[in-house]
């Protein structure tokens, strides 16, 4: 079974593998207490640190100068370590490494480059004189509609903050839980079809031990007049050692707990749940033990050939 079991976990897997995409993020904005939240597509830049695996959150601030192409102005001194701010900066005028390196050096743990009269999106690349100044934040890249409504959500509500998030952890959660709801549901239901497939196997086997043993030897338990039986036909169990019988005037065995429940509920006529005949318990046959009988019927065939024995002699 685990070779089974294994199967949809490396399907998933690979799956996941093929449909994470590369060198993409998005920004998250929470505002209104942190009851609403709006994401934004955005691109990565190809230099400095990559975003931490779980996005990295902080309060937005414009930079002034807007390009960052000089020095900035730092932000507010923060209330603890733990709060972080992320420069907003306007495209053009210089690289994109200056701009960073200027947001780096004001104090700022990441930068957002926007767009100008422009939605596109571009790759932020640094140039070979710049990559000698180490750049220690990360940053990404938007379009103008999108720095727009950043302004107007971080302007209009206190205590908004932006989240800068690489899209492949964003999206192989979303894929993850999917995956794992769809395992859940084939394992549950291989669990359940083993189950109930063992189940009845072990219930096949507890119902016809007797009836596999009588198999071997003879297709019932012979009782003293003559007739098989090898279950009640009331409660369907297979007879077995030690169980009490009782037979009816029709020669019908059963349970004594089952045929007399079964006559009480007949006020009248009493009749056999086989044949249907009106019967009574045999006077002869009371409550009977299945191997008491059987050592009777052997008993009884042993007394039967002594008298033939003793018959032939006098013969």
């Amino acid at each position: 079974m685990w070779p089974l079991l294994q199967s949809p976990f490396h399907v998933a897997t690979v799956v996941l593998l093929f449909l994470v995409p590369n060198g993409k993020a998005f920004i998250r904005a929470i505002y209104n207490r942190n009851s609403t939240s709006q994401d934004f597509s955005a691109l990565p830049a190809l230099f400095g640190p990559p975003l931490p695996g779980k996005g990295l959150a902080g309060y937005l601030i414009e930079a002034m100068p807007a390009n960052a192409c000089h020095p900035i102005e730092s932000p507010p001194a923060p209330r603890n370590s733990s709060t972080a701010f992320i420069a907003l900066i306007r495209r053009y005028d210089c690289t994109f490494g200056a701009k960073v390196r200027h947001a780096q050096q004001a104090g700022y743990r990441a930068a957002i480059v926007h767009n100008v009269n422009s939605q596109a999106l571009v790759d932020m690349t640094i140039g070979t004189e710049e990559s000698q100044q180490q750049i220690e934040i990360p940053s990404v890249f938007t379009g103008e509609a999108t720095s727009k409504l950043l302004r107007k959500i971080c302007h209009s509500n206190e205590g908004a903050r932006v989240i800068l998030v690489p899209e492949y952890y964003h999206f192989a959660w979303e894929e993850v839980c999917r995956a794992i709801s769809i395992l859940v549901a084939v394992v549950t239901g291989i669990l359940l079809i083993v189950k109930y497939t063992m189940g009845y196997h072990i219930w096949r086997k507890r119902r016809n031990p007797l009836r596999e043993e009588q198999g071997k030897e003879s297709s019932g338990s012979t009782f003293n007049r003559g007739v098989k039986y090898t279950e009640c036909a009331i409660c369907l169990e297979t007879y077995e050692k030690g169980d009490m019988l009782k037979i009816l005037s029709c020669s019908h065995a059963y349970h004594g707990k089952c045929i007399d429940l079964w006559l009480l509920t007949q006020t009248r006529n009493k009749t056999c749940p086989l044949c249907m005949q009106r019967v009574t318990v045999a006077a002869e046959s009371p409550d009977l033990d299945i191997e008491g009988c059987i050592e009777e019927e052997r008993d009884e065939g042993n007394q039967e050939d002594e008298e033939d024995g003793h018959n032939r002699e006098r013969q």
